[in-house]
């Protein structure tokens, strides 16, 4: 890029100076504006640093602001133009606009949109009113030029014109916009695209943080004045919250009610805001223990009711309005600059650090191997893989300096990646180049403090995140382009399927950033289809963390940045061939092959740390696939005649391949079905050596096991036809489902490989269905998973009636007050309603209703009015497990769900809650099926320690339950590094003390800032205090010996220094 951006400076403290300059900056080629915050100024001056690092630059200062102008005059390493405080002179420079855009100066809201519309056409925005007197100020800089100010006029507000607008007799194409509608109805006639919806918070112009406490709570001001930047180069339509306190469940109805009214499809949603002024949406926290943390997700936008998402979402957010600027215009001019326009990219990868005490995926190392490095070679890129000590925090930070690209699959907190050796954090973080960082791992954009509990769940502390410190944040203030990080934990079912997703999106198809994350959760939500439609029991256990990752991965960067466009069609995408079948053209056939020399295997050893091998289970992990687009792996693997340990030698893990085939609009699927297999192999697993085919590989494709969550591995039964999904297009609905390409025969332990799937699928014309859900809820707000389809066997007229099942032709998620419209074949004689498809909200807590199948009639709207189901009754009490003595007010809460191999709860939703009468009796109607119930106490001053106990519950049945609880004790103290305070908090683990060796932990919880650490043991049980840190010396704590065990209500103060590794 040889000619350089003229880029004017400008104050986020005068802001409506600055809407009207830029305006006229952002109207003229190659002219741009920066907004700093004055009183930031060594923050901002950094960020233009960067800037020019990256871009050719002639700075001109018109913030105004003495301060800040003499400090930017003393860094000579900035071309400074000049300073010019004066707004005449500066407008003088960009003559005559070809319109004016007003609004009243004294209301932000619509002086922030009417700077975005004049940006377009090239306009002037004068706010109008107040002392400045803007307005004559223009009417003498263009009387002293001889222009006439008979300019067209767009007045924007409620009110009527100003009078001295109104007395300008010459004013020509007056237009008078009262409202967001009326504004878009005036683009859209305009043939203005408004694909980019630009979500802010004018209320950040007058508000900022002093000390937030944790990143949920930062205010930046004057981030919303970055609106008219982002108009310049995106088709921009801004939406304002304007809330001094917002609450962001509303901010997303008013925008949903918008959207529909003003009839707008955009592609692209992004929020101009820091998390303060456009809060997340967070999961009630109920968790009875040490530790908490709640499910988060941002404000989504919701275009149909399909089960799939529409826009392509992100945020655009950092400390000070430099940093958001440098971003923003790095995005703007990406593919100008040096480096950006090579086809060969540079991707490096840091991938299952060695950290001691935590689980190593050793599933990753495979998966790249034969799948993720294969398919990005294969397109030209580099791929630079740091694995195992490999990846530590000086390789990984020397490497990023060097990188367009970047992928963390491992471990990670609010503050930090959990790299080998010690964590990488913000102070270790060089000067990035514009790459796009994608880390597979948890809370890195997490916006919650660390919660911990000394009482176990009755009282909860939050210790403080600085919200700079968030890792994210870190990286994209240090010089990253776009960041996509976990706002909560992370699960490896799905860790392991999506990343490569979102890499081949980026780099392979040439999709934005922001859709490709679309892409990893769509991904998500198919799988989440495909198992309630055949395996509805892993689907029900696992539905928390499939609403969880659903919302987990979040962008800090503007989603419609193309880093990679797809310049010619690479050969990576398995040969398919599409054709109809028949004459009616409602029947088509979709052949795809799966070359040999596609395939790949990748075999390796599981770590032999404690916590690995109690993970895996197994003691090698191998990866048999093929390798190319929409390749996908199953997330977890099969583990092969588990020994009398219940550890195998081998666990294989493999692919499924995504298919879509996109109908006509007038069309909609009936039925997809496996026509033909032809094998490409078959080998013992045990062995490796190839053996006979199957004698019926057709059949051994349609029925089948799919290993999931470490459990018995899942039955897919699709001989009476494929599970498919639907979603909504403007053009064509298309058809999605999974396929294997690998299937293991249990009884001989072969896996036979797949050479050719041939499908066919059955469509209809396309009608539709519409209805509503009541369910007795006054507030409307619960959501619902409607199917639609055909009914195997029969059901009577009317809402009842069960049949032997449906075949599922189409899905779709209620809206709020139970409503839904969607397309589906006109075959289609009966729904089922089943509880929340978590896709756009928060998991609700559970309540389930009397399954049944409900008659329609195509396209009359259908009401479905589900009836309450049969419940059992919970009974029981409360008790001191040493004395039988009452707990008064113990509180009990019951989760539905069951518990994995590894112990971890898999959860269905939140069940229900009782407090404990007088005598600690409690009681709770629950729906039939597994919970598992928490409980805590605390009588006088003497707290309980928690404990869970796990039930089952029939219909019309009472069962009785004693909950016994240890008294507690206290266990306090403090841990410092080498004589500091914690970077970041550490865990403090009391592990069980047996047999003169730690055991399973008994509780943990972070250290404070300060490293102060407070928790609950129960009385009498002995127990020996373990801490692990990477890069420091372990300390195991076991009272010489003898452990520790203390009485109720008792009191212990430790103190501890850790020293670092000799490493």
């Amino acid at each position: 890029m040889s000619e350089s951006i003229k880029l004017m400076l400008l104050s986020a403290r005068d802001w409506r100076r600055s809407l009207l300059l830029a305006s006229a900056a952002l109207s003229r080629p190659d002219h741009d504006i920066f907004l700093v915050d004055p009183e930031k100024a060594p923050d901002e001056l950094s960020a233009l640093k960067l800037l020019a690092s990256r871009l050719p630059l002639q700075v001109t200062d018109a913030t105004g602001d003495a301060a800040f102008g003499e400090a930017l005059r003393a860094d000579r390493e900035l071309n400074l133009k000049g300073a010019a405080g004066d707004a005449a002179r500066l407008l003088e420079g960009f003559g005559p606009p070809p319109g004016l855009v007003c609004a009243p100066a004294d209301d932000p809201a619509w002086c922030i949109k009417g700077a975005v519309l004049a940006v377009r056409p090239g306009c002037l925005f004068i706010p109008c009113g107040g002392a400045d007197n803007f307005l004559a100020l223009c009417r003498d800089l263009f009387a002293a030029s001889g222009v006439k100010l008979d300019l067209p006029l767009i007045w924007l507000g409620p009110a009527e014109p100003l009078a001295e607008l109104s007395a300008e007799a010459v004013l020509k194409n007056f237009a008078s916009l009262p409202d967001d509608l009326a504004m878009a109805q005036f683009m859209l006639r305009q043939k203005q695209e408004l694909d980019y919806l630009l979500v802010y918070n004018s209320a950040d112009l007058n508000k900022e943080s002093a000390a937030p406490r944790y990143p949920g709570e930062a205010w930046v001001r004057g981030l919303s004045l970055l609106a008219p930047l982002c108009a310049s180069y995106r088709p921009v339509f801004p939406h304002d919250a304007a809330a001094e306190e917002p609450e962001p469940a509303a901010i997303e109805q008013r925008l949903q009610r918008f959207v529909a009214g003003a009839g707008l499809r955009p592609r692209y949603m992004a929020l101009l805001a820091s998390p303060g002024a456009i809060p997340l949406i967070y999961e009630t926290r109920r968790t009875i223990g040490s530790t908490a943390e709640v499910m988060a997700r941002d404000i989504h936008l919701r275009l149909n009711d399909d089960l799939f998402f529409d826009a392509a979402e992100g945020r655009l957010f950092q400390s000070s309005p430099g940093g958001l600027s440098a971003q923003i215009l790095t995005t703007k001019y990406y593919h100008r600059l040096p480096g950006t326009q090579k086809e060969r990219r540079r991707v490096l990868v840091a991938v299952s650090p060695e950290v001691d005490y935590k689980i190593i995926f050793n599933s990753d190392d495979p998966l790249l191997e034969t799948q993720f490095t294969p398919l990005l070679e294969k397109c030209g890129h580099r791929v630079t893989i740091l694995e195992g000590k490999e990846a530590c925090a000086e390789r990984v930070a020397a490497a990023l300096k060097e990188s367009d690209f970047f992928l963390y699959a491992g471990h990670g907190t609010t503050e930090a990646l959990k790299t080998c050796g010690r964590f990488l954090t913000r102070r270790d973080l060089p000067a990035l180049p514009p790459l796009v960082a994608y880390a597979s791992a948890c809370t890195t954009v997490g916006m919650e403090p660390y919660w911990t509990s000394a009482s176990d769940g009755l009282e909860w502390e939050a210790i403080p995140v600085p919200y700079r410190e968030q890792f994210g944040l870190a990286m994209v203030e240090k010089g990253a382009v776009c960041y996509v990080g976990g706002l909560t934990s992370e699960d490896l079912q799905f860790a392991t399927s999506i990343y490569p997703l979102f890499f081949e999106a980026l780099l392979v198809k040439g999709l934005s950033v922001g859709e490709a994350l679309r892409e990893t959760r769509n991904f998500v939500s198919l799988y989440a289809s495909i198992l309630q439609q055949k395996a509805p029991d892993r689907c029900a256990c696992y539905k928390w963390w499939t609403a969880a990752t659903l919302q987990q991965q979040a962008l800090l960067g503007d989603p419609a940045l193309v880093p990679a466009p797809r310049k010619e069609a690479a050969d990576t995408a398995l040969p398919r061939i599409v054709e109809p079948v028949g004459p009616a053209r409602d029947r088509f056939r979709v052949t795809v092959t799966i070359p040999e020399e596609r395939w790949r295997r990748a075999r390796r050893p599981v770590h032999p740390g404690k916590a690995t091998q109690y993970y895996y289970r197994t003691r090698n992990v191998e990866v048999v696939s093929p390798y190319g687009e929409d390749i996908v792996s199953w997330g977890d693997f099969y583990r092969l005649a588990p020994d009398a340990e219940d550890s195998a030698e081998t666990g294989v893990m493999s692919s499924y391949l995504h298919l879509y085939l996109d109908l006509p609009s007038s069309l909609m699927p009936v039925h997809l079905e496996l026509a033909g297999v032809k094998g490409a192999g078959c080998e013992c697993l045990l062995c490796g050596r190839e053996t006979e085919p199957p004698r019926d590989i057709l059949a051994l494709f349609q029925e089948f096991r799919i290993p999931f969550l470490m459990m018995p591995a899942a039955r897919f039964d699709y001989r009476e036809g494929w599970a498919f999904a639907v979603e909504e297009h403007s053009d064509c609905h298309r058809v999605h489902w999974l396929a294997p390409l690998l299937v293991i025969d249990e009884a001989t332990r072969s896996a036979a490989r797949a050479g050719e799937l041939t499908f066919e699928l059955q469509a209809a014309p396309a009608q539709t269905l519409s209805g509503k859900v009541e369910y007795g809820e006054p507030d409307g707000g619960r959501s619902y998973l409607i199917s639609a389809g055909t009914v195997r066997g029969s059901v009577d007229p009317g809402r009842s009636g069960r049949g032997e099942g449906l075949n599922v032709m189409v899905q779709a998620v209620t809206r709020s007050g139970g409503s839904f419209k969607i397309k589906c074949a006109a075959a289609a004689d009966a729904v089922a309603v089943d509880e929340q498809f978590p896709l756009y909200e928060i998991l609700e807590p559970y309540r389930t209703f009397h399954k049944e199948l409900h008659s329609i009639s195509l396209p009359e709207p259908v009401l479905i009015y589900p009836r309450e189901p049969r419940t059992g009754r919970l009974c029981g009490r409360v008790l001191d497990g040493a004395t039988a003595a009452p707990l008064k007010g113990a509180l009990v809460r019951a989760w539905r769900g069951v518990s994995d191999p590894s112990g971890d709860l898999m959860v269905e939703g939140f069940a229900g809650e009782a407090r404990a009468a007088a005598d600690g009796s409690f009681e709770l109607a629950l729906p039939p099926g597994k919970y598992q119930l928490y409980a805590v106490a605390r009588a006088g001053e003497l707290n309980y320690k928690s404990k869970d106990f796990a039930v089952e519950i029939a219909a019309g049945e009472e069962h009785y339950m004693i909950l016994p609880l240890d008294a507690g004790a206290r266990v306090s103290g403090r841990v410092l590094f080498a004589g500091e305070a914690p970077l970041h908090p550490v865990d403090i683990c009391l592990k069980r003390y047996r047999d003169s060796a730690p055991g399973e932990t008994l509780t943990a919880v972070p250290a404070c800032r300060d490293g102060a650490f407070a928790c609950l043991v129960a009385a009498r049980e002995r127990f020996c205090v373990v801490i692990r840190e990477e890069g420091w010396k372990a300390i195991e704590d076991n009272n010489s010996g003898r452990g520790y065990k203390l009485q109720p209500g008792e009191e212990m103060t430790l103190r501890y220094t850790l020293e670092p590794s000799e490493d």
